[in-house]
């Protein structure tokens, strides 16, 4: 528009509305003198703007009096009447023509003046006996601007109200200006068809002006296609349903009904047209919330969202086995101590054992006769075994017959030279040689006293006393023929006892116990030989024997150690109180670092090299997606010691549930990747992660899981319900055929009414989207809609009634003004 100013020039162009504060920064910005503008006072605008209003009513009346000077000047004339009209009003009254005060002003002047047009042309024709009698649902149309038809229902009705308004919208237009009278009759055709659809399927005006929407319930009915029979069920789903599976990630109707075992094709349907479509707003930010809580959820319970999980994993396995080959090297040193105490306390207790050479030696079978294995280690250690183990006694010799013969009373006289001859003793002497026979040497000239021969004989055994009368009686006696003494050599009684017992025994080879040192270190090299030969071709069978060594050596001593000893063992309960406690030492470290499982793989070091495996290869032995992944992390918190546990577990969990969070879509949202990886790997969950965080991540699964089913339409594309959804979604009888051919037939004065009924149908569509996505986001509201969903409250309500002749009446104006 263009704007005087006070000065007198003339700014051409100046925007609807603008806005004085507008209009001078653009004169500013143009090299105007803006100084010249003096500012206006709140007084100053508001009498400006009823000089505006005062303005527009006049003008909006002068139209109608145009309009009966119309007969009798030209088209042209009447139109310099009416600019005329506005410059008048300019001048006179001071307004605005280019104000929207003004023009609205205006226009209300037109509505007023033209309100009773449709009553005036139905009384005319009501005064026509013939068209009063016949055509009075088409009057009352006519003088109700097309909002009643006298009665009439369905289609009939339509035809008429829209008669009727085209009639009277006519005639209000022609009224004003009667070039608009065309486009006046069709938008007058068209409102009370539009009114009325909005009656039924938007009540946004209802809501306007009675601040609710009490048949939002039954559009949500009518979308889902069900029936009011099946309303109390549904109803019954979404009250006693939770809020979420996961805290903050609230549940849509269908999500609810899904997760009830109650949701049905319709509803499934529903959600995917209505969150897709025109007003779907409150769905799409309802999924965005989902998706953030159940992010949130993981990251509560350790997942780090942006770390890149291969590289936590790297720095979680290098950690873990560094504690492991750590905690590994600290127990085998404790090990190693509490044998060295062992080894002391055996050499000062002086402790021994036997060996048990006969089962070494059975075990020696696979090797015997028809082996062509040599077995040179196994034999070389059962030679050791024999030769510590052992010791040979020499044969017993028999005594010679010469050796050691005894002598009689009278041998052992004659031996010492015989008894001297005295005269003091003829008479014994005497009686010696009488008695004696074959005596005779007896009693000899250089012989020994009988007192010292009776000395020298009782010293021998021979006679009690050394008397010697007691010598003499002895010898008298069978001349000490059958008298031995008792000084007879030992070689000679062992020859004796010998002849008695028979034949004397060989050299005999008998076992002895060995010192525990030496027992040790035929255990240890029957092992370590063992080792070395299963890794030589063909050596397997030996290999078997030395292992066998091993065990039989290790069961003897456990077997004496638990108090089952042999007859030449030599223990003391001070070794075998240390010896039981370094072998369970022992025993452990064997189980936790070298049992064959994921443990002794990541420890496992080849000869003359470092650990081969990387971090992420040792994350790889702990968790996998493998059978026995809740064995192999039930290992490692066995293994762990009190002190590494929590640190290393902690570690573990943490990259869980990182790697758990990275199942993520292209766009970052956690999709079905989380489930399957929860289903495939549960059994470590449950061994690795605290009640929190296994609570989360399989809340966070149901979740996903339970918003996947619920909005799952296949089969359902291009089929019967999402046909009869799509009908109930779109623009009613904006969109229909009919409608749609009159808006493209009906073009006056460059309006185009197709644009205009395509927008009608597009907020018409853009309502009906945001009503039903808003209650579809909020379970509990829309239960509380379909409870009320018997209410409908439709534009021919009293309370609406002004407000909808008001609209009837506006609209042909304002579409030809």
């Amino acid at each position: 528009m263009d704007v005087r100013l006070p000065d007198g020039t003339i700014v051409r162009g100046v925007p609807d509305g603008m806005s004085r504060a507008d209009l001078t920064a653009k004169l500013a910005r143009n090299g105007y003198d803006v100084s010249k503008l003096a500012p206006t006072t709140a007084a100053q605008d508001v009498m400006q703007h009823g000089k505006n209003a005062l303005g527009g009513l006049i003008r909006g009346a002068g139209s109608i009096g145009a309009t009966v000077a119309r007969p009798f000047e030209s088209a042209a004339e009447n139109d310099d009447r009416r600019k005329r009209i506005d410059e008048n009003m300019a001048d006179l009254v001071g307004a605005d023509p280019e104000s929207w005060m003004y023009k609205g002003f205006k226009l209300g002047g037109e509505i007023a003046g033209t309100a009773g047009a449709g009553g005036v042309v139905a009384n005319g024709l009501r005064a026509v006996p013939l068209i009063a009698k016949g055509a009075a649902p088409v009057l009352n149309a006519i003088s109700s601007s097309g909002m009643t038809a006298g009665g009439l229902s369905g289609a009939k009705a339509v035809g008429a109200r829209a008669l009727g308004g085209a009639v009277s919208g006519g005639a209000q237009a022609a009224m004003v200006d009667p070039g608009d009278s065309g486009t006046g009759a069709v938008i007058g055709a068209f409102t009370p068809g539009a009114l009325q659809l909005a009656g039924k399927f938007g009540k946004s005006v209802y809501a306007a002006v009675a601040g609710s929407k009490p048949d939002a319930g039954r559009l949500l009915a009518e979308a889902m296609g069900v029936s009011e029979a099946e309303l109390p069920a549904i109803i019954k789903a979404l009250n006693a349903a939770p809020d979420s599976i996961v805290p903050g990630s609230k549940l849509t109707v269908n999500q609810v009904l899904q997760l009830q075992g109650a949701n049905q094709p319709g509803v499934k349907m529903l959600e995917r047209i209505v969150s897709g479509g025109a007003g779907g707003d409150d769905l799409l930010k309802r999924y965005a919330q989902q998706a953030a809580a159940r992010t949130a959820a993981l990251e509560a319970n350790g997942a780090v969202m942006d770390e890149p999980v291969r590289e936590l994993a790297t720095r979680m396995g290098d950690r873990i086995g560094s504690v492991l080959r750590t905690q590994a090297g600290d127990d085998k040193a404790a090990a190693r101590a509490a044998w060295e105490s062992v080894y002391g306390r055996a050499a000062s207790d002086g402790v021994r054992l036997q060996l048990p050479l006969d089962d070494m030696a059975a075990a020696m079978s696979p090797l015997g006769r028809g082996s062509v294995v040599t077995g040179a280690d196994a034999r070389r250690v059962l030679g050791v075994a024999n030769d510590i183990g052992t010791e040979t006694l020499d044969a017993i010799k028999p005594l010679s017959k010469s050796a050691g013969t005894a002598q009689t009373l009278e041998q052992a006289v004659r031996a010492q030279g015989g008894i001297r001859a005295d005269n003091a003793l003829t008479g014994e002497l005497s009686d010696l040689r009488i008695r004696g026979s074959g005596t005779t040497g007896l009693v000899t000239k250089n012989g020994k006293p009988a007192d010292l021969l009776a000395q020298v004989m009782h010293e021998r055994g021979f006679i009690p006393d050394a008397d010697p009368a007691t010598l003499f009686h002895a010898l008298r006696n069978r001349g000490g023929r059958s008298i031995f003494g008792n000084d007879a050599p030992e070689s000679a009684y062992q020859r004796a006892m010998e002849s008695a017992m028979g034949d004397m025994p060989d050299a005999e080879i008998i076992e002895k116990a060995v010192p525990f040192d030496e027992f040790q270190r035929l255990r240890r090299d029957s092992g370590s030989l063992a080792a070395k030969a299963s890794e030589r071709a063909g050596s397997e069978t030996e290999a078997g024997v030395l292992a066998k060594f091993q065990e039989l050596l290790a069961k003897r001593a456990d077997d004496a150690a638990g108090g089952n000893t042999l007859s030449g063992d030599s223990v003391t309960p001070e070794f075998l109180r240390q010896y039981n406690a370094a072998r369970g030492m022992t025993k452990t470290n064997a189980d936790l670092y070298k049992g064959g499982n994921n443990i002794a793989s990541i420890l496992r070091k080849p000869a003359g090299q470092d650990f081969t495996l990387t971090g992420d290869e040792i994350t790889n032995k702990l968790w996998h997606g493998g059978a026995g992944l809740g064995g192999d992390v039930a290992n490692l918190k066995r293994v762990l010691s009190d002190s590494n546990s929590g640190p290393t577990m902690d570690a573990l969990r943490k990259y869980i549930m990182t790697d758990a969070a990275s199942r993520t879509t292209a766009a970052g949202d956690l999709a079905a990747g989380l489930p399957r990886y929860v289903e495939q790997r549960m059994p470590g969950l449950l061994e690795a992660l605290s009640d929190d965080q296994l609570r989360a991540i399989t809340g966070v699964s149901k979740d996903i899981q339970n918003a996947a089913a619920a909005s799952n339409v296949k089969g359902l594309l291009g089929s019967d319900t999402q046909a009869k959804i799509s009908r109930a979604l779109d623009g009613g009888l904006l969109d229909s055929a009919p409608a749609k051919a009159l808006g493209k037939f009906a073009s006056i004065k460059g309006i185009g009414l197709d644009s205009l009924r395509g927008k009608a149908a597009e907020s018409v569509v853009k309502y009906k989207g945001k009503t039903l996505s808003a209650l579809l986001a909020s379970p509990k509201d829309a239960a509380k809609a379909l409870q009320d969903v018997g209410f409908v409250q439709s534009l021919d309500a009293p309370q609406l009634k002004s407000l909808r002749a008001l609209v009837s009446r506006s609209a042909p104006l304002l579409a030809t003004d």
